[in-house]
């Protein structure tokens, strides 16, 4: 079975999506270096006419818990771990990215690992002795099978929502970045019809364009919290998901 994609994405992604030793991404390497005059307009990521229109998924309350415990696993790489993993119940489900990336930086922490829920999505961890890995990756399932992102919505997107992505970088990401003196490298981009074919390609090759290094490069730097908000390296949740996701 083919991994979620949603699981395993690093860094922006999706939003939501949770990896364990985040590493510190480098400082902004785009052409551009940003502008001090300001952008060229006003943007706003819900003003943007998505192309497709996304219904929420439904799942049954199996698929729902074979899906938790997929994504939670995905935190595990150590052989012996993998083979002895606990049945943990879960105690809430999440709608929201944010919330539920808080909750996992909150567990964690409490488990005995910093870790902190980033602006562009994701988890940034501090540093632990190696002796811990495997503590730390139990850790991570067990926040993970305890306080779960709706699974309806971790899924791998659907064809649909890849061509919905392609488009919101070409029609709006990639020209608001450019708005605010940051030009994108398109030279590889593939065609769209080539871009959602390919996008799952086990090699990874289908996702070598993958224009949002940006911004998580941006939050570590600090100080662009204007294009973090106006530029954010996914449309918003309610085109993308077919729900509001804070």
């Amino acid at each position: 079975m083919r991994k979620p994609f949603c699981a395993v994405l690093v860094t922006v992604l999706l939003a939501g999506c949770s990896v364990p030793q985040a590493q510190q991404p480098d400082a902004p390497t785009s052409e551009g270096t940003g502008t001090s005059e300001g952008p060229s307009r006003d943007w706003d990521p819900k003003a943007w006419e998505p192309t497709v229109t996304i219904t929420r998924p439904s799942l049954t309350e199996d698929e729902k818990d074979q899906t938790r415990k997929e994504v939670a696993r995905q935190f595990v790489t150590d052989p012996e771990l993998l083979e002895s993993l606990p049945d943990v119940p879960v105690v809430a489900y999440y709608d929201s990215f944010r919330e539920q990336e808080k909750k996992m930086a909150e567990c964690m922490t409490d488990a005995g690992f910093s870790a902190k829920a980033l602006q562009t999505g994701g988890l940034s961890y501090g540093k632990y002795p190696e002796l811990q890995e495997r503590a730390f990756q139990l850790a991570g399932y067990t926040c993970q099978m305890q306080f779960p992102f709706d699974p309806a919505l971790a899924r791998d997107w659907s064809a649909e929502q890849v061509g919905l992505v392609y488009d919101y970088w070409n029609e709006y990401m990639i020209p608001c970045l450019e708005g605010y003196g940051y030009a994108t490298d398109v030279s590889k981009r593939p065609s769209r019809e080539s871009y959602v074919q390919n996008f799952f390609a086990e090699d990874g090759s289908g996702r070598e364009w993958f224009p949002t290094d940006l911004q998580p490069a941006l939050e570590a730097e600090g100080g662009h919290d204007d294009v973090l908000e106006a530029c954010p390296a996914l449309p918003p949740s309610d085109m993308l998901y077919g729900v509001a996701l804070k």
